[in-house]
């Protein structure tokens, strides 16, 4: 025998030969004992000759006529999605799934119906055990062959129809193809369970009805793959373990909805049954309460959790963006700065030239204006090219208030005066963890900010002490937030330092705040102190 027969062997007698024989020999046994008609006795009121919840609005009205309307209209759904997907390229594969479905709730129904109708089947409340006319069916030594098999529920058959979702599953390539069964063993015991209570069904008919459901689905899944339209493998790939299982919501929502049905059907049950087994209703209300109020409390929980982690995931996909879009900036960036840095430095040189051949140019009143433009054109580049390209070998230690004195020299030669530079007190030796190059870039901005906003004459002050784990540098001028001296915007706007500042001291765990005091623009850097220094 070749490998491949051998295993589809094993399949049918595992998946199809086994289960069946299981639920038939089930069946017969139920069938044949006490325990099929003295199961459907609690629910027969001797008095009224008649089973009390036959008539039921719920089990007659909704479990009975409306889930069978339910199902239909489910299955004349799937039809119209199969044919309208079936030539769509994308959408084929799940209409042959649809197809598949379609074909077992129908032979499922069909074949239930049938054996119904030629084993000349007895509803329960037509015999005369109770309140009918005919004899228990089986029940003589005459009995056919029929009679001892026994036959199915058709209406808990079309329930139990939809079992077939298991193979859909496993067509999904899902790992939780068990879990697929849920549905259809919910809905089949569901409906089962509403024509038992009423006298309709023993439980040896439901077996049948499971058998008939699960025979047709491995027959049509068995058809189905040899066409070609229903593939699967029975034994899960690495891929497939890894692979999280999308149906799985859909799957526990749908059963946790069939099981409220159940509950609330079983708590009438329990009420009928409360006149032959006193505390039953009241322990199974105990056991309603304690599920819903559990159930709900875990579902709100999880449903919080859920949507907290959807939103953590939204905001690190947002995050992530930006970072990813901050690195292409920043590779951008390093390069039209460096494209703008060799033309910059030619102009300064033409100029140069200039000055020397036309000696009136030196006084030109333009002059200043031209070389403070130059200015400001090579801060912008030489800020956005050293955060870019942050220059290597500076040690991870450099000292606040040394940074601080030495920006405040150098811009105290660039502003000739215009403003002077002050510390309100002999700062401390502040070593802080950070570059010199990076250190100096966020000094130099705050400091130029400070001048650029202080009127002629004005002054910079600065205070820097140690507070609360970090070092706090407060930098001090006349003037109002986000203008100059001018009434002109700052930088608050357009402007590249206080951005770039905001980053590096954000980066190093620090920050930066700028805000107005008694006319005054106080702005404040925050910088975490060294671990071995702050303890």
């Amino acid at each position: 025998m070749s490998p491949d027969r051998a295993s589809r062997l094993a399949w049918w007698s595992t998946r199809a030969l086994l289960p069946l024989a299981a639920l038939g020999a089930g069946a017969v046994l139920l069938g044949r004992a006490r325990f099929d008609r003295a199961s459907l006795e609690p629910f027969f009121d001797p008095e009224l000759g008649t089973f009390p919840l036959r008539r039921s609005w719920f089990f007659e009205n909704v479990l009975h006529l409306g889930g069978k309307y339910a199902v239909v209209c489910g299955a004349l759904v799937l039809v119209v999605l199969a044919l309208a997907w079936w030539r769509d390229a994308r959408r084929a594969a799940h209409a042959r799934r649809f197809a598949y479905l379609v074909a077992c709730f129908a032979a499922t129904a069909a074949i239930a119906g049938a054996w119904k109708e030629f084993a000349g089947q007895i509803t329960p409340w037509n015999t005369l055990a109770f309140g009918g006319r005919e004899a228990w069916p089986g029940g003589g030594p005459g009995a056919t062959f029929m009679e001892v098999l026994g036959s199915p529920g058709a209406h808990a058959a079309a329930g139990f129809a939809w079992i077939s979702l298991y193979f859909v599953g496993a067509s999904l390539g899902t790992r939780h193809r068990a879990a697929w069964l849920a549905p259809g063993v919910g809905l089949g015991l569901l409906f089962a369970l509403g024509q038992h209570v009423r006298g309709a069904h023993p439980p040896s008919h439901e077996l049948w009805s499971l058998a008939i459901a699960w025979a047709v689905a491995c027959g049509f899944a068995a058809l189905f793959r040899r066409l070609g339209w229903l593939a699967w493998s029975e034994e899960l790939s690495d891929a497939t373990e890894e692979r999280a299982d999308r149906s799985l919501p859909w799957l526990i929502g749908s059963s946790v909805a069939l099981g409220g049905v159940a509950f609330f059907a079983i708590d009438l049950v329990t009420e009928r049954l409360e006149r032959d087994f006193s505390g039953v209703h009241r322990a199974f209300q105990l056991i309603e309460l304690s599920v819903m109020t559990l159930g709900l409390g875990t579902a709100a929980w999880l449903l919080a959790e859920r949507f907290a982690a959807l939103r953590l995931r939204a905001s690190q996909r947002v995050d992530e963006e930006r970072g990813r879009r901050f690195q292409i900036l920043g590779r951008m960036a390093a390069s039209v700065a460096h494209e703008v840095r060799n033309p910059l430095q030619t102009l300064r040189l033409i100029a140069d030239e200039q000055r020397l051949d036309l000696p009136e140019l030196r006084v030109h009143p333009l002059v200043p204006e031209f070389e403070a433009c130059l200015e400001r054109i090579d801060r912008a580049v030489d800020l956005v090219y050293r955060l870019a390209r942050p220059e290597g070998g500076d040690p991870d230690r450099a000292d606040l208030a040394t940074a601080a004195r030495e920006a405040m020299v150098a811009l105290s030669r660039i502003t000739a005066g215009r403003v002077s530079f002050a510390w309100d007190a002999e700062p401390p030796p502040a070593p802080v963890s950070s570059s010199k190059a990076a250190l100096r870039i966020v000094i130099d901005n705050l400091l130029r900010n400070a001048a650029e906003a202080s009127p002629a004459g004005g002054s910079v002050r600065l205070q820097l002490e140690p507070r609360d784990g970090e070092w706090r540098l407060e930098i001090r001028n006349r003037g109002r937030l986000g203008l100059r001296p001018d009434g002109a915007a700052g930088e608050r706007g357009l402007g590249l330092g206080v951005p770039i500042s905001r980053q590096i001291a954000g980066s190093a765990g620090g920050s930066i705040e700028i805000a107005e005091e008694r006319g005054e623009v106080v702005c404040t850097l925050r910088w975490p102190r060294l671990a071995e220094e702050a303890a």
